[in-house]
C-alpha cells in the first residue's frame, strides 16, 4: 500500500507538470526558431542551434541517473516498510504487556 501512494504521488507530480512543460517548451521553440530562420540569418540559427543535440545526449545521461538513484530510494523504502511491518507486531505485544 505504501509503494502505491508513493507510485502514484510520483506519477501525479511527472504527468500534471511534465504535459505541460513539454507543450509549452514545444511551441516556444518552435515560434523562436522560426523567427530566427525568417527575421534574422538561417546562417546564424543554424550555428546557434548546432549545441542542442549535445544538450539532449546530456539530459538523457542525467535523466538515467535521476531514475537510478528513484530506484535505489524505491528499495530502500521497502526494506524500510518490510522492518517496520516486522517489527509492529513486537511493538504490540509490548504494548499488551505494559498494559496489562
Amino acid at each position: 500500500m505504501a509503494h502505491a501512494t508513493n507510485d502514484i504521488n510520483s506519477v501525479v507530480m511527472v504527468a500534471g507538470g511534465g504535459v505541460m512543460s513539454a507543450v509549452d517548451a514545444s511551441i516556444t521553440a518552435l515560434v523562436t526558431l522560426g523567427t530566427m530562420v525568417l527575421l534574422i540569418s538561417p546562417k546564424l540559427s543554424f550555428i546557434a542551434i548546432l549545441p542542442l543535440p549535445f544538450m539532449a545526449y546530456a539530459v538523457n545521461k542525467l535523466g538515467d541517473k535521476n531514475y537510478e538513484s528513484f530506484k535505489e530510494a524505491q528499495e530502500s523504502f521497502s526494506d524500510l516498510n518490510s522492518k517496520g511491518s516486522r517489527k509492529m507486531p513486537r511493538v504490540f505485544v509490548l504494548l499488551s504487556r505494559l498494559l496489562r
